[in-house]
Formats: structure tokens, sequence, C-alpha cells
């Protein structure tokens, strides 16, 4: 029998909690539900506390992403989780989920990630972020795959698991052997990133990067295919910085010059612009050199 620790970080998420914990303790397999709230003034920490089918973490601040997830992740693990799945607030599960994922985890070692395909919370559509991850040239023969299959005159069934180069992390299935080793989720992103750099390092363990046609989730979040990410927006430019820097082939001396030669790119680029955005890049250059201990630190993990 198979240990399944289901790990939700929240965050002032009322609006969902209740259907995303009765979603996972529904399930056709027995899970373990670990919360760790993030310092909700919602009502969201009060619900949770009169639960007594999960394990709680509290923390009196929002500690982010990363380093939630990180302390439920531990907990599943001194409690002889053998796989871990990692489920946002605002998402539920079927009642078959978490046993298709097992089954198709266990089948398939050479993947560190599976997640299930990703419907809006109405159903009534692919959730559209997800759908960008798979799309021909990052998931070869996914659609194709799927639209061949509901043809009667043609015999071509679903595989059970495609390769794609990231799926974000609203809902990874994770066993116990890719944690141990590729890690933690790197403490370094806050909100946003870690979930890429995160699927970085198990690339570079040789490991794959899964989905599932078999399986769904539902993630009630705005569906909004005009939406473009703003460039400018500093948590975006630290993120992506800190993925680069934290790339496997950088050493020291490559990491800081690399480092000094994509700020001043981002100056010159930003100063066009205002100063306001030049200034905003500065602030950033100086973070990560107030940070380049943890930086250099955090390399040697991988």
């Amino acid at each position: 029998k198979y240990m399944i620790y289901s790990i939700i970080v929240t965050y002032n998420g009322i609006k969902w909690i209740k259907k995303c914990i009765e979603s996972l303790l529904d399930s056709s397999v027995h899970v373990k539900v670990v919360v760790v709230d993030n310092g909700s003034t919602d009502g969201t920490l009060e619900f949770l506390e009169g639960q007594t089918e999960l394990h709680l973490i509290k923390s009196d601040s929002n500690l982010g992403f990363s380093a939630a997830n990180n302390l439920g992740i531990k907990y599943a693990l001194d409690n002889e989780a053998d796989f871990v799945f990692l489920l946002n607030q605002d998402a539920w599960v079927t009642t078959d989920t978490l046993e298709r994922l097992q089954s198709i985890s266990k089948s398939s070692s050479d993947y560190g990630v599976i997640s299930p395909v990703h419907l809006s919370g109405s159903g009534q559509s692919i959730d559209y972020k997800f759908s960008t991850y798979v799309t021909p040239k990052n998931c070869p023969n996914f659609y194709s795959d799927i639209y061949i299959s509901t043809l009667s005159h043609i015999n071509n069934p679903l595989k059970n698991i495609y390769p794609v180069n990231f799926i974000n992390a609203a809902a990874w299935f994770i066993p116990k052997d890719c944690l141990k080793i590729v890690g933690f989720f790197e403490e370094l992103f806050f909100l946003y990133g870690e979930d890429i750099n995160y699927a970085d390092r198990v690339k570079f363990h040789k490991l794959k990067i899964g989905v599932t046609p078999s399986c769904i989730i539902y993630h009630d979040r705005p569906q909004n295919a005009t939406y473009k990410k703003n460039i400018w927006l500093p948590n975006h430019i630290r993120n992506n910085t800190l993925r680069f820097l934290l790339s496997m082939k950088n050493d020291y001396w490559r990491t800081f010059v690399s480092l000094n030669l994509l700020y001043c790119k981002k100056l010159l680029v930003s100063g066009w612009y205002s100063f306001s955005l030049a200034k905003l890049v500065i602030n950033e250059l100086l973070y990560m050199y107030t940070h380049m201990f943890s930086i250099l630190k955090a390399k040697k993990k991988y």
C-alpha cells in the first residue's frame, strides 16, 4: 500500500478551500491532506482549524509558495510518503484523479513530475494557461492524439503519459525518489518562477515531466487569452534573473559577469522608457548583489 500526501498552500482562500479539501478526501485511494496556511485573514485559517481530517501547519506571516510547500513536503517525507501531490487552493480533483496518477507514476519511473489535464473552474474548457504548455512544440502529439482518438474509424488510443517541457505546479504528482534526487523548491523564489526552476532541475537530473490525458483537475482562475506578462514587474525581473543565475552551467565568475551584463542591457532598455523603470532595474540589481551569497549557495545544491 502506497502513502500519498497532498500538500495545499493557503492564503486567503476561503472561496475554494472547502471544495479543494473535500475533493481530495473523496478520492478512490487514501490520501493524507497537509495544509500550510500563509497567515490568512479571511476566515480560511479558522475553517482549517475546525477540520480534523487534515494536518495543519500555521505560519504567522506569508512565507511564499516555495517555503510553504517545502514545509508540507518535509512533513510528508518525514512521515513515510511515497508520493506527494501538490494542489493549488483554487483547484480540486475528481474521484479517480489520484488513483490514476499513482498508477501511471508507478509504471513510469523515468518521470519526476506528472500532471493531470487542467480544466477551467467551470469545466467547459481546458485552462487557458495550461493549453499553452501542451502545444505541439512543447508536448508533441498531445492535441493530435486527443482529436484522432475521437474518430471512430481510426484506432489510435491515447498514451498514458506525454512528455512536456513544463507544466505549472497547480497540480504536481511527485514520487519520493524524485524529491530525494532533485530536492525541495528554491526559496529564493517567493511566488512564481519556483516551478520553472524546479522543472529545470528535474530535467537536469535526467528525469521527465509528463502530462496524462486520463485524469483531470479543475482550476478556478481567470481564463484570459489576451493576458500578456508585464516584463517590467519587479517579480518578473527577479524570477527570470534567478532562473538564469541558477542554471547548472554557470560557475562563480560566469554568474557574476553574466549578472552585470544582463542588468546593463536591462538598464539601457529601461532607460529609453522612463527614469522610474531604470530605478526599478537598479533596485533589482542591488537585490541580486545582496543575495549573491544565497544564490551561490543555492547553486551548489543542484
